[in-house]
């Protein structure tokens, strides 16, 4: 027998011949079809799965960008209530004196580092600084070097008045040591005194 033939009658070699290779069969056809769409439907689920990521991801940035811009704005809209309330006219930092009493201004002044929290306050004799009512204390302003300050209309007939500084934090109030600081109402100016502390 020639190689590469088998032997066998003429109809068994020509039926051989006609089947073809394995790999030609239809089962195998069917099984690579079956391959190639597992294939790809296995990149198409990889591609969703990526896509579906990257929006997540996306999302989270968009979010923490959107909480940090809410987040500054609360800090700078607190920023200017703050400077609004230090800065303040002469007849709101009067102390609940009713009405423009038309007397002299008094400006008072104090180096004093707070903690957070905590506000400076001026209380006297006087009825425009409280009477010593801490409930009728005057508020003071924050400056640039911790200084406080707080500008007072007293009437000059008003004459010797004392009066103190106080901290307070909530229902929490710190009087300032020390003697009474004492100023004279005719005496239009500046008051820069030092806590006693």
């Amino acid at each position: 027998v020639p190689v590469g033939f088998s032997s066998g009658s003429p109809a068994t070699r020509f039926s051989i011949c006609m089947a073809g290779p394995p790999e030609c069969s239809p089962g195998h056809k069917l099984a690579a079809k079956q391959r190639s769409y597992k294939e790809k439907y296995a990149e198409v689920m990889h591609k969703r799965q990526v896509n579906m990521y990257e929006r997540a991801w996306d999302e989270a940035i968009r979010r923490e960008k959107e909480m940090c811009s809410k987040v500054a704005k609360e800090a700078q809209e607190a920023k200017e209530a703050k400077d609004a309330k230090d800065v303040k006219e002469p007849k709101e930092l009067q102390a609940n004196a009713g009405e423009w009493s038309g007397g002299a201004f008094h400006t008072f002044m104090v180096p004093y580092s707070t903690s957070f929290g905590q506000d400076l306050f001026l209380v006297g004799s006087c009825e425009e600084l409280g009477c010593w009512d801490v409930i009728r204390k005057v508020p003071m302003g924050w400056t640039e070097g911790n200084v406080w300050t707080a500008k007072v209309s007293i009437p000059k007939e008003r004459g010797a008045v004392e009066y103190k500084y106080i901290v307070a934090q909530g229902d929490r109030v710190t009087w300032e040591s020390g003697t009474n600081h004492v100023l004279e109402a005719c005496e239009v100016g500046q008051r820069r005194d030092r806590w006693q502390g």
